[in-house]
Formats: structure tokens, sequence, C-alpha cells
């Protein structure tokens, strides 16, 4: 995992992160990288820094720390990760990268160094200037999609099922986090199950999933989980129950 940024003129230096990005590192990120990349790009006082609207970007502790640190923020529209710049950037360093062969993950991580450092500051300054004219394109309306407002209301849902029936179906209030989590398999977990000793747990690589605060409940609560593959969601068997409710 990387993370870099870039001005008009110019990319930052690239760094390599180990570890699944959550709200507390991403400040550790921000904390150890940002400042150096503002100083390498040379800008002034009025650089406004802009982020899409991850989850992690958008959280408390980020945006504390960032008001704390006197960042100014663009303000970005939701649900809308494409639009990012920088996304253009990745998108053309993975097919420099992607033209020459690598044998493991050390000369990969070097590969995307010296490829990075290519990039010419015209490039991102196409980026930068274009972007207005991308948004423009962007919200005509052969490309938008007429909704209600906020979709006309969402709600989140927890549940389970096992081999021969599903379990209750819950409402959760709010942003899920690792915390929280951690509350929603104490308050509805146990009463869901009705099954043998045998039982195993089963959920995907979601961060919030394999947090140590989870990871300690689940221990400690003698709950056996199912080892599963990561980067792989669509291979969990609710998935399929979750479309077919949505449908």
């Amino acid at each position: 995992m990387l993370w870099g940024c870039f001005s008009v003129g110019e990319t930052s230096a690239l760094h390599k992160i180990d570890g699944i990005v959550r709200e507390d590192n991403c400040v550790d990120i921000l904390k150890q990288h940002l400042k150096t990349s503002v100083r390498k790009l040379k800008l002034g006082r009025k650089r406004v820094f802009q982020m899409d609207n991850d989850p992690k970007h958008t959280s408390k502790v980020v945006a504390k720390w960032l008001k704390d640190n006197k960042v100014k923020v663009l303000e970005w529209q939701s649900q809308s990760p494409d639009l990012n710049p920088i996304e253009s950037l990745w998108a053309e360093l993975k097919k420099l990268v992607r033209a020459r062969r690598h044998r493991n993950l050390t000369q990969l991580h070097q590969l995307c160094q010296e490829e990075w450092a290519k990039i010419h500051p015209t490039y991102c300054g196409k980026l930068v200037e274009g972007y207005p004219k991308c948004l423009t394109h962007a919200c005509k309306p052969k490309h938008t999609i007429p909704t209600v407002k906020h979709g006309g209301g969402s709600i989140m849902l927890w549940g389970c099922f096992a081999a021969g029936d599903t379990g209750a179906l819950h409402k959760i209030d709010g942003i899920m986090r690792s915390g929280n989590y951690v509350h929603i398999l104490k308050q509805h977990l146990k009463t869901s199950l009705k099954l043998g000793r045998k039982r195993v747990f089963q959920m995907d690589n979601d961060p919030k999933h394999t947090s140590k605060v989870v990871a300690k409940w689940l221990k400690d609560n003698k709950v056996k989980v199912l080892e599963w593959p990561s980067q792989s969601p669509d291979l969990n068997p609710i998935e399929n129950l979750l479309a077919e409710l949505k449908r």
C-alpha cells in the first residue's frame, strides 16, 4: 500500500504503508508524510489539501488533526471517488509498473518508486488544471442519474444465517467502527446462535472485523472464526443473501 500526493507542478515522495489503514494510523500517515510533502512541493500558505470522502479521511480524529494543524481541506462531493485527480495518477503509475515485470514485493516497491519519480510535472499540471472541465463534464445530465434526496433514505442492518435458518435482523444506528461492532456482537450474535459447540463464525476481512478489539472479544467469548482470504469480500455467502434482500 502506498501514500503519495501531488500539486500542479510536481509529485511528492511516495511512501510505503504497512498494514491496514484505519482512522488512527491515517493520522500517523499525515503526521509523517503530509508536512514533508508540503515542503518538498514548496506550497505557500494558501494551499488547499484535497482527499475524497473515505470514512477514514472524514473521521473525527482525522478532522481534529487537520484542524489543529491548520490544514485547509477542499470540500468534496459525496460518492464521487473517481473524480479525485490522484486516481488518474494512480492509474498511470499502475500502467507504467505493469509494463515491467517484478518477482517479489520488494522489487514491486522499487519499480513503483522509479516510475513515480518519472511522472512529468506537466502531467500533474494537466490533471489539476483539467479538473474543472472534468467536473463540469461529469455533471452533465447524460452522466447523472436522478435520485430522491439521500437516495430515499437508507438504513444499516446486521444479520447472520446458518445452513438451516436466518438469524434476527437488527438495525444499526450511526457509523460502524470497530468499537461499536463489538457492541453489536455482544447484543446480537449470541441471541442469534442456536447452534452446537462446533459452530464456526464467518465474516470477511473488513478492517472493523479484524481489529484488535474485535479479535479480543471473539477470543474471550470463545467464538471460533473461519479463516478468510484477504481482499475477497464477494466470496462472503451473506452477500448473496443481502443482494436477494435488496432485490
